[in-house]
């Protein structure tokens, strides 16, 4: 469960802390929003840095990115994998609770 307004993340019921980071959050509510459906690598980096900023965005940064944010919610769940990639698409948030 995730809340725009206090910018405050549930995982498993329990609250994560301390707070995701501005591009972590950024990432996660993206994918909490599309609701399972797959977002591309480009769409994820325009919303996470802004389309100014993206053009000089790695592949390694967003994948750094993305390994930080499963590291966090895995700590609170490590039963479940919440973000999937789907190869040569994009990754999508896999949160069967929803």
């Amino acid at each position: 469960m995730m809340d725009l307004k206090s910018r405050r993340v549930w995982v498993n019921q329990q609250q994560l802390v301390p707070p995701l980071s501005a591009q972590q959050f950024k990432l996660l509510w993206l994918l909490y929003e599309r609701n399972g459906q797959v977002v591309t690598r480009p769409d994820l980096v325009a919303v996470v840095w802004g389309d100014e900023q993206s053009a000089g965005v790695s592949d390694q940064a967003l994948d750094a990115l993305i390994r930080r944010l499963r590291d966090r919610i895995s700590a609170l769940d490590p039963t479940q994998q919440y973000i999937d990639t789907v190869r040569g698409h994009g990754i999508r948030l896999n949160n069967p609770k929803a």
